[in-house]
């Protein structure tokens, strides 16, 4: 039978999954009792989140793209796949390092572009990725560096907390690294867009003094938008035809405003009337 897609998801008893040649997308969450997977050579999609004794993975899923390997808790490698271009390994907390092509200079791994790693407490390094645009490491506690990542543009590290410098990377845009409190110095990033820093010591440092000055500016802007933006929001309300069927509604403040108003600019006329 030439099966493409197996959800086997929760079967907590079975401990191998069947060679299946043809299989492209396998799906098997939550089953507790799997230790190991088998080369499947035409997989392309593998969803394993949860699989507590899984140990480790076939370095032959030679047609692999997506690995997403949740809370894994007994993996302690990703094995190299050429093909592989995201990993989804949030939580693996035994994991220490993903495997590279040792012919490469440096060794690297040459098509990922989204790697999520947050909570992944026992991971020391992060490969060379040529071609990474994504890297989430938030609570890798024992990441103490980061390699040149020369297409990264969204780094999300907040609470590395062993984090002690950040490499030079020429087209970040996003960067989040609140509570690494190791993290003195930071590089001036040209396309950065957006930076969220909460609790780091590198923007009182003396060396970064270009960031002091526009960080001040930042939070004289902030100050500024606090003040002000409610107030556009509210005058820009106040014109439209929202507030005035709201405000000068019958049963309104304004409606018993204009109709107190109205009777006291046609009681003068009444009254002329009255005495003709």
């Amino acid at each position: 039978m030439d099966l493409t897609e197996l959800d086997c998801s929760r079967c907590t008893s079975i401990t191998t999954i069947p060679y299946l040649p043809h299989l492209k997308k396998l799906k098997c969450i939550g089953c507790i009792s799997l230790e190991f997977i088998p080369p499947l050579p035409n997989i392309q999609k593998l969803i394993c989140n949860d699989c507590v004794n899984l140990k480790t993975l076939s370095s032959e899923f030679v047609s692999l793209k997506d690995l997403d390997c949740k809370n894994c808790i007994s993996l302690e490698t990703i094995p190299y796949l050429f093909n592989l271009e995201s990993i989804l390994c949030i939580g693996c907390t035994r994991l220490t390092t993903f495997e590279t092509d040792a012919s490469l200079f440096p060794p690297s791994l040459p098509k990922i572009r989204i790697i999520w790693c947050s909570k992944c407490t026992a991971l020391t390094t992060i490969p060379s990725l040529p071609t990474l645009h994504a890297l989430w490491c938030e609570d890798c506690t024992e990441l103490t560096s980061l390699p040149p990542l020369p297409n990264l543009k969204i780094l999300m590290a907040n609470r590395c907390t062993q984090l002690t410098v950040l490499p030079f990377l020429p087209n970040l845009q996003q960067l989040f690294c609140g509570g690494c409190s190791q993290l003195t110095t930071l590089h001036s990033y040209p396309q950065l867009q957006i930076i969220w820093c909460a609790k780091c010591p590198w923007f009182n440092h003396s060396e970064n003094k270009d960031y002091l000055e526009n960080l001040q500016k930042l939070v004289c802007l902030q100050q500024w938008c606090r003040k002000n933006f409610k107030y556009f929001v509210f005058k820009k309300w106040i014109q439209s035809e929202d507030f005035a069927r709201f405000f000068y509604a019958p049963d309104q403040w304004g409606g018993y405003l204009s109709k107190q108003s109205l009777q006291h600019m046609v009681k003068p006329f009444r009254k002329r009337q009255k005495v003709m």
